[in-house]
């Protein structure tokens, strides 16, 4: 809670934010970078992460081929309890590949089936594929790199 100019208490929204697999794993690896930053927020509280089964079974088989040092952060991160979905409905499949039919189809479905806020990723295909999607469906979420949302939540967040 925090006190407006009146002197009331206010509550800041908790954003819910979809991390795709590179940016967890960017957060994870990278502690000094925007990624990590994210990772923190979430640690203490101030955003909800989500994430799905997918990214879980994608982000340890990264892990274990490339980066085995990562796994006790990695169990740190899942010990906080982020959202994590670990079920959809054929419709809800079904209309993610209507819309995208790649390997990145499940982070589509679950992004329209959890209704984020934002969706972080450093795939930047990805990221202009989902903004083309959403132009088209009206979905209401963005899409961004881990810095331009730093960087936003700076200056709508912690400005206000």
């Amino acid at each position: 809670m925090r006190e407006n100019r009146y002197g009331v208490n206010q509550m800041r929204k908790k954003y819910k934010i979809l991390l795709d697999t590179s940016a967890l794993l960017s957060g994870l690896n990278s502690p000094n970078g925007a990624s990590a930053l994210i990772l923190s927020l979430f640690q203490i509280g101030n955003i909800e992460v989500i994430i799905s089964a997918h990214i879980v079974i994608e982000a340890r088989a990264v892990i274990k081929r490339k980066f085995p040092l990562l796994k006790d952060s990695f169990t740190n991160f899942l010990l906080h309890s982020p959202r994590n979905i670990k079920k959809f409905s054929n419709a809800e499949i079904h209309r993610a590949l209507h819309l995208i039919n790649t390997e990145d189809t499940p982070i589509l479905a679950l992004a329209l089936k959890t209704k984020p806020d934002f969706v972080i990723t450093l795939d930047k295909r990805f990221e202009m594929l989902l903004k083309e999607i959403l132009h088209e469906t009206k979905e209401d979420f963005q899409v961004m790199n881990p810095g331009k949302f730093i960087e936003w939540y700076k200056q709508n967040v912690l400005a206000n």
